[in-house]
């Protein structure tokens, strides 16, 4: 049985009473064709890690910058559940960066994937 609760405030959807964001996500893009932002940058990074790692070969990152608006803007998708994180703040485009050249890293790399996360 699944259930679901809506929560007007944040704009999510509950999945048994525990905030799960990654299925959250992965319900509003696949059935409602929402994809939410982040909105802490800590819960982006963590997501877009594990849905890395549960299918390397379908996950693609898209970095886009609109400097009409100053917004910097990364997604990360595996068709099924898309992930996305906005920011206008310098600060964050560091940690942005580190992130996707972790992802390019893992992406070229040769060995397992399994472990690489928790070293760096």
């Amino acid at each position: 049985m699944l259930l679901l609760t809506y929560h007007k405030r944040s704009g999510s959807l509950l999945y048994r009473g525990a905030r799960k964001q990654y299925i959250n996500s992965f319900i509003l893009s696949h059935f409602y064709g929402i994809m939410p932002y982040y909105q802490a940058w800590e819960e982006f990074a963590r997501a877009a890690e594990k849905l890395y790692l549960t299918d390397p070969m379908k996950v693609r990152v898209v970095l886009k910058y609109r400097h009409c608006d100053g917004n910097l803007c990364i997604k990360v998708t595996d068709d099924a559940v898309c992930l996305q994180y906005k920011t206008d703040q310098a600060q964050d485009v560091k940690k942005i960066e580190k992130l996707h050249g972790k992802l390019m890293r893992l992406m070229v790399s040769k060995e397992s994937h399994s472990g690489a996360m928790e070293t760096d």
